[in-house]
């Protein structure tokens, strides 16, 4: 452990700065830009998605219900067999 501290200490590693270039600062950020269009697209298309969140969540709903039924159905069958 020591020798790989020892290691990393002894490894001249240029020191990058903190302070941003003009053409940085100036510069468009993509990820900025991104959230951006997303806020946007969900401000645009809240109802939208909004009524297909809530279809999604009716149709797992059914789905999870009716395997609920299949399941009793089966142990029904199961029961009369004995």
């Amino acid at each position: 452990m020591l020798f790989f501290h020892a290691y990393l200490h002894s490894r001249k590693v240029p020191v990058g700065t903190t302070k941003l270039t003009r053409k940085e600062i100036l510069a468009e950020d993509p990820v900025h830009e991104a959230m951006i269009r997303l806020i946007e697209f969900f401000q645009a298309n809240g109802k939208k998605i909004g009524i297909a969140a809530a279809a999604a969540v009716l149709v797992a709903v059914g789905i999870y219900a009716g395997l609920l039924y299949l399941d009793y159905r089966l142990w029904q069958a199961q029961d009369q067999l004995l």
